[in-house]
């Protein structure tokens, strides 16, 4: 959580992006603790609902506060 406050800190005072990839069960938090980052997954399984046990669904990570994930970025 540190990490991600100096690197909000540091987007806003610098005008720049940051996209922040944190472990999926630090979405949630980052994503509400933080305004100016981009708050990324790692990865995300495509997946619909009620299909593959230990998947990461799209749905879920949006509903984590997440607005991409680092596969789709590249």
């Amino acid at each position: 959580m540190k990490l991600a406050k100096a690197a909000d800190r540091m987007s806003k005072d610098l005008g720049i992006t940051i996209i922040f990839d944190p472990q999926h069960v630090d979405i949630p938090a980052i994503a509400q603790e933080t305004k100016h980052i981009l708050v990324f997954a790692q990865h995300m399984d495509p997946v619909e609902i009620g299909r593959g046990a230990g998947a990461v669904l799209p749905e879920a990570l949006k509903e984590a506060g997440a607005v991409g994930n680092v596969a789709q970025s590249r």
